[in-house]
This record gives structure tokens, sequence and C-alpha cells, in this order.
């Protein structure tokens, strides 16, 4: 497991917005509803300066197959009963079906090193991306060219994630959260109450953020409330599928599925660390982690599917599509799925990569700790 640095507070703190402007207990059958009452739980982040209500989050509970929560969807843990490890993926094939990996693809190290070394990457766009890293590092990639942006923090941001150009959001260290309105970044201004790790939404008015000692921060775009995972398990990805439908996974093997109202654990199978979560649909997810584990998610359980790399580091993966998918990890580590298989793709690097975002099947980049930047072109 990757060592992170954390600063945690009491949940119990009452957190303030700063700036108005523009501004595993082993995972169980627990559910747990957010917290109800604003004065107490109390994050208040008005980016858009005026006042705001906190987010609507009393949908009707729906499992992670789309059926009533009453009914656990497959894969739910079980009080009382052992957990297992899991098979080979039933919905997909074979990790020895050798399937040819993108033609005339390749991944060029661009020539200049990042400034700092470089935790998250999200784009709008092939020409509009964002990266993020220690010291409140920013950088923008447009018009050919990448440059640091100025940036209202020294904090480390490990997540970035944006439903658009005007609207991009990092997160970090301290519970800090920045902003991006299309012109200039800005804190939120929240007080400390521990780290995040990744940040994932469906659009501006939801966005979810998760961090240590299970803590998960929503937001209507305005209003950033607080929630609790049971056994508080540090959770490194999130990945939303809709308003109702978002994934969480962190230490220990932790996969947390909110269905509306409240997060329900699922069981992975492993006790390693799963850093990362994506996917195309709400019954096409990835989840990749530590000794090189990755679980897929069809819609009614998630499956262990054989990653080539045993001993291997795996973070965040992305895809084109649910048949052009990447994973990539320590030591220049670089998978890829064809829709039937993972491979090992050798790029000609060593570096340690931990971030993946693409354009297109033809256009991605990938950033690190070792303050380097990769961009793969294909024709």
């Amino acid at each position: 497991m990757v060592l992170r640095r954390t600063c945690v507070a009491p949940l119990f703190a009452v957190l303030l917005l700063a700036c108005g402007s523009n501004a595993a207990k082993t995972v169980a059958d627990t559910e747990a509803a957010p917290e109800d009452d604003a004065a107490d739980a109390a994050i208040a982040s008005d980016v858009s300066g005026a006042d705001a209500t906190p987010a609507d989050q009393t949908a009707a509970p729906a499992d992670a197959s789309g059926t009533d929560a009453a009914a656990p969807a497959d894969g739910a843990v079980d009080a009382g009963k052992d957990t297992q490890a899991l098979d080979v993926a039933p919905d997909v094939a074979s990790a020895d079906v050798k399937q040819p990996t993108p033609a005339n693809g390749q991944w060029i190290k661009q020539a200049i090193d990042a400034p700092s070394t470089l935790h998250g990457i999200w784009g709008s766009a092939a020409d509009d991306i964002w990266a993020c890293g220690d010291q409140g590092a920013l950088l923008h990639y447009a018009a050919g060219t990448w440059h640091a942006d100025k940036s209202p923090t020294i904090q480390w941001l490990h997540g970035i994630w944006g439903s658009g150009p005007s609207d991009v959001w990092a997160v970090g260290e301290s519970t800090t959260i920045v902003h991006y309105d299309g012109k200039t970044w800005t804190a939120a201004g929240l007080a400390s109450i521990g780290a995040l790790f990744a940040v994932s939404g469906t659009s501006s008015t939801d966005i979810w953020a998760v961090g240590d000692a299970g803590l998960v921060l929503h937001s209507n775009g305005k209003v950033w409330m607080p929630s609790t995972v049971p056994g508080e398990p540090y959770l490194y990805g999130v990945f939303a599928a809709g308003t109702d439908d978002v994934w969480a996974s962190g230490g220990g093997g932790a996969l947390w599925h909110w269905n509306g109202s409240a997060w329900k654990g699922f069981d992975a199978g492993t006790k390693a660390g799963i850093e990362g979560l994506w996917g195309t649909s709400s019954a096409d997810i990835w989840a990749a982690g530590d000794q090189g584990v990755i679980r897929h998610w069809n819609g009614k359980s998630w499956s262990a599917v054989d990653s080539t790399v045993p001993a291997g580091h795996l973070y965040m993966p992305w895809g084109a599509s649910a048949n052009d998918a990447w994973i990539p990890g320590n030591g220049g580590v670089l998978l890829h799925w064809d829709g039937f298989a993972w491979s090992q793709f050798d790029w000609g690097g060593d570096v340690n990569l931990r971030a993946i975002w693409g354009s297109s099947s033809k256009n991605a980049w990938m950033v690190g700790p070792d303050k380097e930047i990769v961009h793969y072109t294909a024709p």
C-alpha cells in the first residue's frame, strides 16, 4: 500500500466556508445515512456566492442494479458469513485470451518535466486538460502546451474532476477543495477534517469527494455536506455512475455503494487496497489497486479478473469505451483492456504512473509521482 499523508480531525467539528465568491472494520451489511442536520454536519461551501441549501440526498433507495434496496444486490456482504475470494469474472473472457492492443499507437514521454509530483488528471476536451499535484500544483494543457496555473493553495492535491470547462474541482490534504469557474481557481475554505483523495460527479450539481477514515463529502455545487462510511476505511477512489449510483473504494479491499439514501458494503474478495474506480455505465465498472488487484462490476456482482501483474501496484483505470481501457501502475506498468483480457503494454518507460485520462481512443495522457507527463497518440 502506498503511504499517504493524512491529517484527520474529529468529524464533529463545525465546518464553515471562509470565502463566498465563485467559489476496514471489515465490510459488513451496515448502512449509513448521511448527516441530516446541516447545523451539526456543517460544511458550507458556496462557490456561487449566493445562499445555498444542502444537497438533496433523499432519493428513493435502490440497489446497484436498480432494484428495491430492501433486497441487497448480489455481492453485498452478509452479516455473520465468511467472505471468500472471488473467481475469475464469469462475464469477461479468461485473461489468457490474447487480443491485439491498439494498432500503431504509442506512448511518448514529454520533453518537459512537471514542476511537481502529479497525482490526478482530467480534461473536458483534447485541448483542455488539467493535472494536479504537490504544493497545490495545477497544470493546464491548452493550444498544444502545458503551463502552470495560479493555485489558491499550497496543499497537496490528489484528485481532479469536472463537469465541463468552466466547472472543475480538485481535492487534497486538510480537506482542501478548490474550484475553477473557467477563469480562476478559488479555494472552498473548509475547515480540515482529513485528507481527500478522489473526486467524481455526474453534473455541476452532484459532486462527490472521499478520503480519510471513511470521509465522504457531497455537494450540490454550492454546499458540501459530510457523511461517513461504516467502519471508516480510508477511501482512495470514487466513481459516480448516477445520482443514486456512486461507488467508493479504499483500504482493506473496501468497496461501498451509495444507493441514494445509504452506503452499503460489498465483498471485494481481497484485503488489498483498491486505489481507483472508473466505468462506462452502472453495469460496467472497473476497480484496481494493490497486489495487481482488478475487480469488475457487471451491474449485479463484483468479480475478480486476472491482471497479469500479481505483485504490481495499480491505480485509477480509464477507458475510451467498454472495449478499450487502461490501468497505470508503479514501475512503468501499464495494462490495456481490449474487451476480452487485460495485457501488459510495453510503452518503453519504467517510471511510476498514477493517473490517466483521454479524450478518445487515439489521445490520452498519464501523470505520476516522478514528475513526468506521458502522451498517447494513435492514427
